[in-house]
């Protein structure tokens, strides 16, 4: 006999898993896994099999794409690939986990996780050592191919113990640029806003531009940072990570390249442990263009991660970092698992895995959290 690996994927009608069942017979398996996605049925079985042939065309006459492979020894996975998408349609995943196990290997167990708001599937992959540069790359092409956040994680490091989860405001947590938002009521919202974004994606200095910006805002009325933050709303699943991170006894942090009074309320509304971000001089109740202190720059960023994650007695590996821009990639890349979030490109290369799609709670199903 011949250790196979059957998939299947075909319209979710009874006489299929019957035909499968059926034609396994009486055949040793290793594993058998029936999903329903959507009004698809993924059919996934390892055995050992005198011929295949047979049981291939009885499910290819009830509908079903079936191809069979070489079984690889039934080993305890070592990785977790975590798919989502707004929406899977059964060919299009046989598709992926075709091209997936080409990149790694054989699923021993594929589970659907949700439908909504995101459809979640996560394949269990024994792999004999940790996926190379070329592996990371091909998942990240495969991904911006196909239009499905795919994340390869190490089953193990993600045990049932407290994180830390610290991500970045603006554009992350919020959608909204803060500054921008401040520069409105200057009336110079568009040049602000272009120096954000060359700042972001990593052609400016950081600290340089942040003062270039800030200038922009002298004899504003410090009332401002209340009317602003008041009027910003977070992004998707935002509330929802926040939720389930508190539920779970995790701790959180938010750290912005913003400014303190504006964070300080939406830390407030969101119910975050911790905050960290820029202060602004006030003067006779007006801003004077100047920032005062520390400006919480890449390098301050990546330290206040690691001192919240010292506070809580949280080893690095248990930290999950989350951006969009430059100014995380130091964070993104020292934590455990490094994030990248409707990101620019140059935060996608250095991050552990990118989420394309809005809802921010995606991290939870990276994280084990399923």
């Amino acid at each position: 006999m011949t250790a196979s690996h059957i998939l299947s994927v075909g319209p979710n009608i009874y006489s299929a898993t019957e035909t499968l069942l059926t034609g396994l017979g009486s055949h040793p398996l290793a594993s058998l896994t029936i999903r329903r996605i959507g009004d698809q049925l993924l059919m996934s079985t390892e055995g050992s099999f005198e011929n295949t042939d047979g049981i291939e065309d009885n499910l290819f006459n009830v509908g079903q794409r079936p191809e069979t492979t070489l079984a690889t020894p039934h080993e305890r996975p070592t990785h977790r690939l975590v798919l989502q998408a707004p929406h899977f349609t059964g060919p299009g995943l046989f598709e992926l986990l075709d091209a997936l196990t080409d990149l790694t290997e054989i699923p021993s167990r594929i589970d659907l996780v949700s439908t909504e708001p995101l459809s979640v599937v996560v394949a269990h992959v024994a792999l004999p050592t940790e996926p190379g540069e070329n592996t990371t790359q091909a998942i990240r092409d495969l991904s911006a191919r196909t239009g499905v956040d795919i994340a390869l994680v190490p089953g193990g490091r993600y045990p049932f113990a407290r994180k830390l989860v610290v991500m970045d405001c603006d554009s992350t947590l919020i959608d909204a640029e803060v500054i921008d938002e401040l520069a409105s009521f200057a009336g110079k919202k568009a040049e602000v806003a272009a120096i954000t974004d060359r700042a972001m994606h990593g052609e400016l200095d950081f600290s340089e531009s942040l003062r270039e910006r800030v200038a922009c805002l002298e004899g504003i009325p410090d009332s401002v940072f209340a009317e602003v933050a008041d009027a910003i709303s977070f992004n998707p699943g935002a509330l929802d990570l926040v939720a389930a991170c508190n539920e779970l006894g995790w701790s959180t942090a938010v750290v912005s390249g913003g400014f303190t009074p504006v964070l300080d309320r939406l830390v407030a509304r969101a119910g975050i442990t911790y905050a960290h971000a820029n202060t602004l001089e006030v003067r006779d109740g007006k801003l004077t263009g100047k920032v005062v202190g520390t400006i919480v720059d890449k390098h301050e960023k990546a330290r206040f991660a690691r001192a919240c994650a010292e506070r809580e007695g949280i080893p690095l590996e248990r930290v999950i970092a989350i951006g969009d821009g430059a100014n995380d990639m130091e964070m993104v890349g020292a934590a455990g698992l490094g994030v990248a979030y409707m990101a620019k490109p140059a935060l996608k290369a250095v991050a552990d895995t990118s989420l394309n799609h809005s809802r921010l709670d995606a991290v939870l199903p990276i994280a084990g959290v399923l």
